[in-house]
């Protein structure tokens, strides 16, 4: 994975902050994958809006804000980068997007997956039942997962790869394929909060 810049990455959560529709796809993936930034060194919970307005008209009119107060200023607008990145934005960010590349197979794809909305889930619940004949509360999690992440893909599936487009032609090997992409579509969707 390419590794940004920390003015880059910041450059990019500005942007998100002012308008989250106008990130380009690539700038999309910087927001998504990059590392945290470091902890704040002051709770900018404990700052109001009010106050954070009142500390930035003082820096307009030549008053240096603290240490502290540019640290709760910081925060602040990293809070608000976080809620609108936090969020699944229909048509924005709602797609998980990745490359494999299992050299023990020799077989290397990009996958895009798009996050089910609520019907969509009951639907790939239903079709996860019944790949297991009914008896998901009875195999294996990971056997379910594996079923799990296949039903995800015929039914929110954006780009499949074609080792996964068929379901006659997926033998063991895929098994070990559907198991990353469930681990890492999940902890993708473990980024939004409901």
């Amino acid at each position: 994975m390419k590794q940004y810049s920390k003015e880059e990455i910041e450059r990019v959560r500005n942007k998100a902050i002012e308008d989250f529709s106008s990130l380009t796809p690539d700038e999309q993936k910087i927001l998504e994958y990059a590392p945290n930034q470091d902890p704040r060194e002051v709770d900018s919970d404990s700052y109001s809006n009010l106050q954070i307005q009142n500390i930035k008209k003082d820096a307009a009119h030549g008053k240096e804000p603290t240490p502290e107060q540019k640290a709760a200023i910081i925060g602040k607008k990293q809070d608000k980068a976080n809620q609108t990145i936090n969020r699944v934005i229909h048509g924005t960010n709602d797609v998980f997007r990745k490359h494999y590349n299992f050299k023990e197979d020799g077989v290397s794809f990009d996958i895009a997956i798009r996050e089910p909305n609520i019907r969509e889930q009951g639907l790939i619940l239903s079709r996860a039942s019944a790949y297991l004949d009914g008896l998901g509360n009875y195999v294996d999690p990971t056997i379910y997962n594996i079923y799990y992440t296949l039903a995800l893909i015929r039914e929110c599936g954006v780009d499949v790869p074609i080792e996964l487009a068929d379901d006659e032609t997926m033998y063991s090997p895929a098994n070990r394929w559907l198991l990353q992409i469930w681990r890492d579509f999940s902890d993708w969707e473990a980024r939004f909060q409901s």
